[in-house]
């Protein structure tokens, strides 16, 4: 597996979407892409929030997943529709064996169940892909910047704080280690040229979700993290998702799954009632 090393400021926070405007033409996401994906991209994108001025995504009743560098606060809030709901515990995933930096990944346990959550994918990604095989199609939410395409590349602007999607393809699999992290992530390379609705992660989009449709379900597949440039400062060709399927056993083992959150109480009710029997 390739190892990728950025610099500090490379480490950015949420998704910039992109359009298929002209060369050098600045665009604003307004044009299909800050509405929920429909059609092929028929994505539900409600349960990815505005989290800490970046992004998180729901992946259990009561359970977000974020990228570390996000960050948060025990006893921070966040408001959805009409409700409120309270941070109660941050766990942050362990450090690969053999490396020195942690995953940069962070589960946020909140007090109250959440309005709905993502399935993780656990399938793979071809490493690159060979010429021969299609690469996987993906879906990108987030509330970062927009941003001024200039087809082979992308510059970053303003407005985050609002939610956008667009599409890419996986290119590679890479540990990709930025400042204090080191994550094992997919890759998506950005030409505007390629793909309807291409974008690329920008300034606030760290946290979001990077989606793989798998058996007619989109799931989880990435959590969107960094972006990288050509060489040249201020111009950014890739994107980097740390790859859920890489970690979802830790996910899974800090969240337990709900129907066996259900059965543990029901078996715990039985017990009770026994237990009031035999008395």
């Amino acid at each position: 597996m390739k190892r990728q090393t950025f610099h500090i400021g490379c480490l950015l926070l949420m998704v910039t979407l992109v359009s298929l405007a002209a060369s050098g033409s600045a665009f604003g996401l307004v044009v299909g892409q800050e509405t929920a994906p429909s059609g092929d991209w028929d994505v539900d994108w409600s349960y990815v929030y505005n989290w800490n001025s970046s992004s998180a995504v729901a992946v259990d009743p009561y359970w977000m997943l974020t990228a570390r560098h996000v960050g948060g606060t025990v006893g921070q809030t966040i408001t959805i529709g009409s409700e409120t709901y309270t941070l109660q515990e941050i766990v942050y995933a362990p450090i690969d064996s053999g490396e020195t930096y942690p995953v940069d990944l962070a589960l946020l346990r909140f007090d109250k169940s959440l309005p709905g959550y993502y399935d993780l994918y656990g399938g793979t990604f071809p490493t690159p892909p060979p010429p021969t095989v299609d690469k996987k199609e993906v879906v990108l939410v987030g509330y970062g910047v927009t941003g001024t395409d200039y087809v082979t590349h992308y510059t970053m602007g303003s407005g985050s704080g609002t939610e956008r999607w667009g599409t890419n393809e996986v290119d590679d699999v890479v540990r990709a280690i930025v400042a204090t992290y080191s994550s094992i992530c997919i890759q998506t390379n950005y030409n505007s040229a390629d793909m309807t609705y291409e974008v690329g992660y920008g300034s606030g989009d760290s946290g979001g979700g990077t989606f793989v449709e798998d058996g007619g379900t989109w799931k989880l597949a990435g959590i969107n993290a960094y972006a990288g440039t050509d060489g040249t400062a201020g111009h950014y060709d890739k994107s980097f998702a740390v790859s859920v399927p890489e970690y979802r056993d830790w996910v899974l083992e800090t969240v337990p799954e709900p129907a066996t959150l259900a059965l543990v109480a029901v078996g715990a009710g039985v017990l009770w009632m026994r237990r009031r029997r035999r008395a």
